[in-house]
């Protein structure tokens, strides 16, 4: 009977097993789709090419919306004709591009957070970003770079607040 009782054990924990692989995966955002992502944008990025626009003013396929609205504030603060804190794309750190050999790294940080390295050669130079990637119901979006300069969400915020004073 003991014998029946660990056979029985064993083929139950065995099944549950099975139905564990065979359940769907879960539907948290995953690593793949963020370096598609980023892919994406980079692909961009060739000389003569578009880049990202820094159109502030719309939704964006690119951005996370609070890192949008501090871009728009940044620029109404500096006032029509000045350029407030961002005075090159923060996404490749440059004014010209010709982004060439485009490495990225990814380490998910949460559920629906994770960091990127992304490193590139633009006109031959070796740079290297980190972006911090927020999941949100339209997809992975920037929620902040970091360059040579710090923190662009930082540099924002801190600029506002300089231009207000």
């Amino acid at each position: 009977m003991k014998m029946f009782a660990t056979l029985a054990l064993c083929l139950l924990f065995n099944a549950g097993m099975t139905m564990a692989a065979d359940a769907p995966a879960s539907r948290a955002p995953n690593s793949a789709a963020a370096e598609k992502f980023l892919r994406g944008i980079y692909a961009n990025y060739h000389e003569n090419d578009k880049g990202v626009p820094n159109d502030v003013l719309k939704d964006s396929d690119v951005y996370e919306t609070s890192l949008l609205a501090l871009m728009a504030a940044d620029q109404k603060a500096a006032g029509d004709g000045y350029v407030g804190y961002m005075d090159a794309d923060p996404l490749c750190d440059c004014q010209d591009f010709d982004i060439r050999d485009v490495k990225i790294g990814i380490k998910p940080t949460s559920k629906h957070r994770l960091d990127a390295t992304v490193s590139f050669r633009n006109f031959g130079e070796n740079q290297t970003l980190h972006l911090l990637l927020l999941h949100s119901p339209k997809g992975w979006r920037v929620f902040d770079v970091m360059s040579s300069e710090g923190s662009l969400r930082e540099g924002l915020e801190k600029d506002i607040k300089l231009v207000r004073h």
